[in-house]
Order: structure tokens, then C-alpha cells, then sequence
């Protein structure tokens, strides 16, 4: 089955040490992955980034990320981001400051076995996603007992919600740059495959030729016939 997603982990831990704990993505590992996302292979797939810090944070703190590269994430069409880290649950929108009106939703995990948070026990993400209609339900799960051995999973109402659910919609797939019909798109998943040697030089050769043909390429020249 197809899901037509696309999951990146990034760490955000880059000069993350004793002296600064501040998060941080090295912009080298961004840059190659918006270039390696231009391949026809992830067009038209819904982007999610995953790191471990978080995004804000109060004054008297500095160990979040600094929210600046999340607009190098939605610049890389990028339409929803996970993180943890200040173990508690939250939900942010985050606008696209430089061009295109994109935005990225971010959503915070609480911890399973760390050390929650002021106000909120253990706690862990359920997220439904429809690709098609590009919608989302948060669902949150909290510790129902003080056993931390044997914990106990339950609904838990979600911060400033008055439910244990939150929907939410989401951005699409960001335009490719060059759009390729069926035919081009299989030819080049058709080289992919013989660059592989995943085919013998038997008739599966003109199985695959006649698939390209099918997808609307044009003839390939001086193939034989399977008869």
C-alpha cells in the first residue's frame, strides 16, 4: 500500500554539548535534502520532518531550536513537523515568512518514560492523517495511574482543548519543479530498475517496455516481440 508520505529525521543536535544546549539542524543536512526530494520518486508526497527539540520555550531558557530553521523546513515543503524534548503535549502553526503562503503544523510529543513536565504526566501522540482531503486528528494519551512500572494508557485532554482530540488541516506536497507525465516518470522509474539489475536479459526486458508503453511513452525502438 501507498501512502504517498515522505518521512525525514533530522538531528537537531548539531554543536549540541555541555556549554550549549541549545538545538540546532546542520544547514548542510537541510540542503541536501530538498535536494534529494527533487527526484521524481517524492513528487506529489507529503513532507514530515522529525527532531527532538522544541521550537519556543520561556525567556530564562535556551535549550529549544531556533525557530528560523523551521522556515528553511517549509521553504523544503515541508507540511507537518514532530518533535519532543519539553515533554508536554502542543500544537503550533508556523507561517512561511519569506514568499509562497505555506505553513507548517507542529506538533509536540510528551514523554513515555522520562521526566514530564509541570502539569502534565507521561504522555504519547496518536495522529490520524487523510493524504486526500489533507486533514489530521491529534489524539493525545496520558498515564491513568502513579505506577511507573506498570502504567496505565488512557485519553487525556489536550492543552487548552476540552477534549482528548484536536483536527487540523494541512498543507499539500509542494509543486516539482518540472512536472513529468506518466511516461516520463515511468522510464525513469524503468532505469532506476535496469540500473539496479533487478531484471535478467530475458523477457522481462519487454514486460517492462511494454508497461512504459502502456504509461503513454513513446515506442521504444527495435524492442522484440514477446511472441
Amino acid at each position: 500500500m501507498n501512502f504517498s508520505v515522505t518521512i525525514v529525521g533530522f538531528c537537531s543536535c548539531h554543536n549540541n554539548d555541555v556549554f550549549n544546549q541549545q538545538g540546532s539542524i546542520h544547514t548542510d543536512c537541510i540542503a541536501e535534502v530538498g535536494r534529494r526530494l527533487r527526484h521524481v520518486s517524492y513528487q506529489d508526497r507529503l513532507r514530515i520532518a522529525v527532531w527532538h527539540h522544541n521550537i519556543e520555550g520561556p525567556p530564562i531558557q535556551h535549550d529549544y531550536m531556533d525557530p528560523d530553521i523551521v522556515q528553511n523546513l517549509i521553504d523544503g515543503g515541508f507540511s507537518l513537523g514532530f518533535h519532543g524534548h519539553q515533554h508536554k503535549p502542543q500544537f503550533l502553526d508556523t507561517r512561511y515568512r519569506h514568499g509562497p503562503d505555506r505553513h507548517i503544523t507542529v506538533i509536540s510529543a510528551g514523554t513515555l518514560c522520562g521526566g514530564a513536565a509541570f502539569q502534565f504526566c507521561r504522555a504519547y501522540n496518536l495522529i490520524e492523517l487523510d493524504t486526500g482531503k489533507r486533514t489530521g486528528r491529534l489524539h493525545l494519551r496520558g498515564m491513568q495511574n502513579d505506577n511507573l512500572q506498570m502504567p496505565i494508557w488512557g485519553p487525556r485532554y489536550l492543552p487548552q482543548n476540552s477534549t482528548s482530540y484536536l483536527d487540523f488541516k494541512f498543507d499539500p506536497p509542494p509543486e516539482p519543479f518540472v512536472r513529468l507525465n506518466s511516461g516520463e516518470t515511468a522510464l525513469i522509474e524503468a532505469g532506476g530498475v535496469l540500473r539496479k539489475r533487478r531484471i535478467s536479459q530475458s523477457g522481462t526486458g519487454v514486460f517492462i517496455a511494454r508497461g512504459i508503453q502502456s504509461a503513454g511513452a513513446p515506442p521504444l525502438v527495435g524492442m522484440p516481440d514477446p511472441a
